[in-house]
């Protein structure tokens, strides 16, 4: 067991449920947090020894599993209420009371990309690549994640490296940028599109993108959804 696994454990043993609960309780950025407990980034001695006074484990058990394992605490502050329960993304259902509760992170869920060269290039959005922080005007959005933009098709709007927030629940519009996911055949793993939604009909729809400008059709049989980019505007709250 490595020491991101170990450091999971002691949490859990702790009481806490969530990572994202356990990181509001220790005062370190969710973020951060998740990253220590899921290994894309190590931690040093002094995290260590901040998490270790928390969960009741010692220091040298998370960075080198010495020592017994941690036992259960049955400590009742440290049990997730039902509220922070509801924090955890994919328990919030629609109409639920917890979507008053604000989410901390974003799962910046994979890399737009793709100029039209022959054909239309997708994008990868097959898990979490990284989190940011929450933007305090989107902190009761559901479902909300973001992807980061490589290349230029749609530049300048859209330019290469930019971070973008996409509102599954929010409805489009001709004129408003969208993540088009498509699948062909029953097999095929998906295609994903940032694009510029020009008009829908029952069989059509039809995007643009920018650079070059260029416009294209899918059959709408194909197209699995459609989920509005929002506007700076929109994630400022101006």
């Amino acid at each position: 067991m490595k020491k991101h696994e170990r450091l999971k454990q002691a949490r859990l043993n702790a009481g806490f449920r969530h990572a994202s609960e356990a990181a509001r309780a220790l005062g370190v950025p969710n973020p951060t947090y998740l990253a220590h407990e899921n290994g894309t980034r190590d931690f040093d001695a002094e995290s260590t020894e901040r998490y270790a006074r928390r969960y009741g484990v010692s220091p040298s058990w998370i960075l080198f599993g010495q020592k017994s394992k941690p036992e259960p605490q049955t400590n009742p502050t440290l049990v997730p209420s039902q509220e922070e329960e509801a924090l955890d993304r994919s328990s919030v259902e629609a109409g639920d009371p917890a979507r008053s509760q604000p989410l901390d992170a974003i799962p910046v869920m994979g890399t737009a990309a793709g100029a039209i060269v022959g054909k239309v290039e997708g994008m990868n959005i097959d898990g979490p690549v990284d989190y940011v922080e929450r933007p305090h005007a989107l902190r009761f959005a559901r479902d909300l994640y973001a992807i980061y933009v490589s290349g230029d098709s749609m530049s300048p709007m859209h330019s290469h490296g930019d971070l973008r927030f996409v509102h599954p629940h929010r409805a489009t519009r001709p004129g408003d940028t969208v993540i088009v996911s498509t699948q062909h055949h029953e097999n095929d793993p998906g295609q994903h599109y940032i694009k510029i939604l020009v008009r829908q009909t029952a069989d059509t729809l039809h995007c643009r993108q920018l650079n070059p400008e260029a416009e294209f059709a899918v059959p709408t049989k194909f197209v699995k959804s459609i989920q509005r980019v929002l506007t700076m505007n929109e994630v400022f709250g101006v």
